[in-house]
């Protein structure tokens, strides 16, 4: 279409209320307008066709009847009764979050009480789904309620109510994309460490699932993230009352699948290759490094086409999100874990020893270990301080290190560690990482 031609429509409804009527008759004016224009040039430039065009159907009843419109149907174009403006629109955006916010919470808490009962097979658990589960479906109804009640059938808008419903729009376009994106990486992320517990230190997969499972707070809060954004857009889209939600749908589909097939390749790779990758955890924060570079490419390309403002500048926000990512970015370097020991850990020969019969009691938890040597040698070790990351790499050889030398040279029958393994305290070793350190450590004596 002609962009004057369509520039005309659009001026044409400047100052009309939004229904689902009027943005019908916009198209259908912009059609016909389009088709006059065409009849025009057979013997006129286009600048002679657009003024032409301009000059006959330049006002909202000519045009109007050019569309086969009737006076009155053009008339009720322009009634402004109980249609919202900007305040009114916010207010009842506002109420609406309200309830929105308070549905998502117990929908997450009825979620994830309902997995507790199936991870741990607790019939008790039933009564905490039930007590989440009638406060989400009270809420719901409500939300619901409120969906009906501006729909795009019924609801008008004023020119300012109508940008305020634009802006909130474009809000909950990007933020649905954005935590879409977020929860499938969280997702893929829990699964690749639920397959590695399972691969490489041989755990159940109701163990691996158990473990993982004590950070459902972080669980928790990207689903409330996630569903509360696609009640927001809901709710937006019954008050649009046209088909633009189609196409958005449509993208969030494709975006989806993407995301999706992306992980189940990446992680896939990582998992297969394992063993011929010293630092196969690392390669899976590169992934994580290239899905947010996608996403952020994603975001200023093929995103535009989905809302009516792409990016808007806000100095303030920009400041505390690149503090935000800053700090999260150390704190994920702090937390990554190094594996550089982990070549000389592989390599550490088995000290040689004999074998002691050893028995537990189930009963009282008690190891009973009888042997038929005269001397029992017990070999105590404390304070090793591992740190797991790269800057204290050196320091974590060398302890280590005099832990195989002392093993090697005394030849014990038994070890006994009795604490301070890690030193993750942040600067001192430059890690929060727990969970290498141990690892290591554990792969350490095993091999030992």
């Amino acid at each position: 279409m002609n962009f004057k031609v369509s520039e005309i429509a659009q001026t044409l409804f400047e100052k009309i209320p939004h229904t689902k009527q009027t943005v019908c008759a916009k198209q259908k004016i912009s059609e016909a307008l389009e088709k006059e224009y065409q009849s025009e040039l057979t013997d006129k430039n286009e600048i002679q066709a657009t003024g032409e065009v301009l000059s006959r159907y330049g006002s909202l009843e000519s045009a109007g009847k050019l569309a086969g419109y009737s006076d009155e149907e053009i008339l009720s174009w322009s009634e402004t009764e109980n249609a919202l403006n900007d305040k009114q629109l916010s207010k009842a955006f506002r109420r609406t979050r309200h309830t929105i916010y308070i549905t998502t919470a117990f929908l997450v808490l009825t979620i994830v009480a309902f997995l507790n009962m199936l991870i741990y097979r607790n019939l008790l658990v039933i009564g905490s789904v039930v007590i989440f589960g009638l406060p989400a479906f009270f809420f719901m109804r409500k939300y619901i309620k409120s969906v009906k009640k501006y729909d795009g059938e019924s609801i008008r808008l004023l020119p300012d109510g109508y940008e305020r419903l634009k802006i909130n729009s474009d809000r909950f376009s990007k933020r649905l994309l954005n935590s879409m994106f977020l929860s499938v990486a969280g997702f893929f992320y829990m699964l690749f460490e639920i397959l590695s517990w399972i691969l490489e230190l041989k755990l159940k997969t109701g163990e691996a699932i158990s473990s993982m499972w004590t950070n459902i707070a972080v669980v928790e809060v990207v689903l409330f993230i996630l569903i509360k954004n696609i009640l927001c857009r809901i709710w937006l889209d019954s008050c649009e009352g046209w088909d633009t939600r189609r196409k958005f749908d449509n993208q969030l589909f494709f975006a989806l699948c993407g995301s999706v097939a992306y992980w189940i390749i990446a992680v896939s790779l990582i998992l297969l290759f394992r063993d011929s990758i010293i630092y196969y955890n690392n390669y899976m924060i590169l992934a994580l490094v290239v899905y947010a570079f996608c996403v952020l490419i994603y975001n200023l390309t093929i995103r535009k086409n989905l809302v009516f403002k792409n990016i808007v500048k806000n100095a303030k926000r920009i400041a505390v999100f690149g503090t935000a990512i800053v700090v999260f970015g150390v704190y994920q370097f702090m937390q990554m874990d190094s594996w550089l020991l982990q070549p000389y850990i592989s390599s550490i020969p088995a000290v040689e020893y004999t074998a002691d019969k050893i028995n537990y009691n189930e009963d009282n938890g008690v190891y009973t270990i009888t042997t038929d040597k005269e001397d029992f040698k017990i070999l105590q070790l404390t304070d090793i301080h591992l740190g797991g990351s790269a800057a204290s790499s050196i320091k974590d050889f060398k302890a280590l290190n005099a832990v195989y030398d002392l093993i090697n040279d005394t030849k014990p029958d038994l070890v006994v560690v009795t604490g301070d393994l890690v030193f993750p305290l942040g600067l001192f070793s430059m890690s929060f990482n727990n969970t290498a350190p141990i690892i290591q450590f554990s792969s350490f004596m095993r091999n030992i």
